[in-house]
This record gives C-alpha cells, sequence and structure tokens, in this order.
C-alpha cells in the first residue's frame, strides 16, 4: 500500500486532491489565481468543506477568471451572497473579487504577479523534507517575509500568514508532502519550468 501524508487518509475527496493536485508545481497565473482563492474560502474552515463546494465555487466565480471577475465585480458579488453551492461570507467574497481586480490591472500592466513569486524560489519548490506531518515555520521565516511583502505591495486581500502558508502549499511552491509520501519524491522531479 502507498503511503500518503496523514491529513490526506480522512476521506476520499482528501485522498484525491492530494494524490493529483496538492503540492503539485503550478506556473499558470489563471490557475495559481483559483489555488489563492480557495484557500482564503478556506480560512477557518475545513479543506473538505471547499472540496465538496468545489464545482459550485467554480460556476460562482466563472472558474475563477480574474478578467472577468474584476469586469463583473457587482454581479458576481451579488450571485455569490445569494449562492448556496459556495462559502456566503462577504469579506471573503469581497476579497476575491478585489483580488480579481488587481490580477487584472497587473496583467494590463504586463506584471505576472504569480512569476514573480515563482522567482523568489528559482522556479524550484521549496522542499521541507516534512516527517509526520510536522513542518516547521521557523525556517520558513525569511522567505515568508518576501512572499508576504509581494502580497502586501499590490494590496491582496486577505492573505495572511496561514492562507499564505497553505497556498504555497496547494501551489506546490512548498513541498511539504511527508518524506514518506509517496508523492514527496515524484514532486521532487518538477525542478524549474
Amino acid at each position: 500500500m502507498m503511503k500518503r501524508c496523514d491529513w490526506a487518509t480522512k476521506s476520499l475527496q482528501l485522498m484525491d486532491y492530494h494524490d493529483t493536485k496538492w503540492g503539485v508545481p503550478d506556473y499558470d497565473e489563471q490557475s495559481l489565481f483559483r489555488d489563492l482563492s480557495l484557500e482564503i474560502m478556506q480560512a477557518g474552515l475545513q479543506w473538505n468543506l471547499i472540496l465538496k463546494k468545489l464545482d459550485g465555487l467554480d460556476d460562482i466565480y466563472h472558474q475563477f477568471d480574474f478578467g472577468y471577475l474584476a469586469y463583473h465585480f457587482e454581479e458576481v458579488r451579488r450571485g455569490a451572497l445569494n449562492d448556496v453551492r459556495g462559502i456566503r461570507n462577504r469579506s471573503k467574497i469581497e476579497a476575491i473579487l478585489t483580488n480579481a481586480q488587481i490580477m487584472a490591472e497587473l496583467e494590463a500592466q504586463n506584471i505576472h504577479f504569480f512569476d514573480q513569486l515563482w522567482q523568489l524560489v528559482n522556479y524550484t519548490p521549496i522542499d521541507h523534507l516534512v516527517s509526520n506531518d510536522q513542518v516547521n515555520l521557523d525556517e520558513m521565516k525569511p522567505m515568508m517575509e518576501k512572499f508576504k511583502r509581494m502580497f502586501q505591495k499590490y494590496h491582496f486581500k486577505r492573505v495572511g500568514p496561514m492562507t499564505l502558508y497553505s497556498f504555497l502549499q496547494a501551489s506546490g511552491i512548498v513541498n511539504d508532502h511527508d518524506v514518506e509520501c509517496f508523492r514527496h519524491d515524484e514532486i521532487l522531479k518538477y525542478r524549474g519550468r
């Protein structure tokens, strides 16, 4: 039997997410915006809930197309507040839509925000050599500070330390798969763009 990160064995949805998406280096601006938005939605909630609502969230937020969301801010905001398929938290909804506007503005200026994030790690995931799902966040403090400054520079909303770190894990910038997990070594193969 394949060894997985302990958290991934709690449900089939978590297992599928772990085995196919979590920690896989992603360099696509649109996909990374979706990852960030889902982490914002997840704050204070169980990840299983986000996975259960994923299809609805994709519909509500138009596949997290930040160009569309920026242009249709008010329409999407109203719809998201009333749609039971999503997370109806006004602050989270408005943060995602504001972040979409920021992304659209950056794109119009030919600034590739997530590409700048990947540059901070030379397009190579940071391998934490996690054991028993224990992450030493102290070793990440200097790098986290750099990432935090990037998000603050452009005024992204609701990207606190936990949301930021979860995003780095989900998007593959950080490889926090347990060293015994079968995905750990697979992720190491993703070196550079």
